[in-house]
């Protein structure tokens, strides 16, 4: 299932008044989305559930799935029917789209792939015809080619099963 994100969440003065505000906030609504999904037990009662979180970027996983983690420790008691860590339950579940990407050099690109401790969680998304779209040729740094064709295709075919399988030629 792929879930795009609404709105970001209003905040004490109501709707951003300029783009750069919503557009530099839409991260938050994703965590809101995973965190409601994974603390509501919604990847335990239905375990074959594969989530892509779509044009929200990817950089804000890592602190999420901590943040989570942390919480779980000190607040499980809350959600008892959660039995496993917010990380892996994210990890298992949930995938990330690219877009909007920032600027990362193959060194910082890498890090976060090793925070969120998966090279399964990241799929490519250009959000072409927009203005403000990701270039395929010039949208991430130069990865391994194995990597690339996990991020520019495998991550989402193993995430979402109807997709046709590859094979080995033109599709």
């Amino acid at each position: 299932m792929g879930m795009h994100h609404n709105e970001p969440p209003t905040h004490f003065g109501g709707w951003p008044r300029y783009f750069i505000e919503w557009h530099t906030m839409l991260p938050t609504a994703h965590m809101i989305e995973v965190s409601n999904m994974v603390f509501n037990g919604v990847f335990d009662k239905f375990p074959d559930l594969h989530l892509i979180m779509i044009e929200g970027g990817f950089t804000h996983v890592p602190h999420l799935m901590k943040k989570m983690d942390q919480q779980y420790k000190e607040l499980r008691h809350e959600i008892p029917w959660v039995k496993r860590m917010p990380s892996r339950i994210i990890q298992d579940h949930v995938r990330f789209t690219t877009q909007p990407v920032e600027e990362l050099d193959q060194r910082e690109f890498m890090q976060y792939v090793d925070q969120m401790g998966s090279e399964n969680m990241i799929c490519f998304a250009t959000d072409y015809p927009h203005w403000d779209y990701d270039s395929p040729l010039e949208a991430l740094p130069k990865l391994d080619a194995a990597l690339e064709e996990k991020i520019y295709s495998e991550n989402a075919r193993a995430a979402l099963p109807k997709l046709p399988k590859r094979t080995g030629g033109v599709e």
